[in-house]
């Protein structure tokens, strides 16, 4: 897929994840997916703490790349 400059800037400022949660009993941890809308990637986490990490990780990413490119 091919982005022009709007697509990009839009890109980078928006993301959509659809969030499921599971466990297969109440005595263990929840499980999660989230699979990104656009792309239909989806990812597996053994846990809600690896969901969170991974969404920081997903928005702190661009945060940064935003700030280099100001500079």
């Amino acid at each position: 897929m091919i982005f022009t400059s709007d697509q990009a800037t839009k890109s980078q400022n928006y993301q959509a994840y659809l969030i499921r949660l599971w466990r297969s009993s109440p005595d263990v941890l929840w499980s999660a997916s989230a699979q990104h809308t656009q792309s239909g990637e989806t990812v597996f986490f053994a846990s809600l703490e690896s969901l969170f990490h991974f969404l920081h990780d997903q928005t702190v990413a661009s945060d940064v790349s935003d700030l280099r490119r100001d500079d």
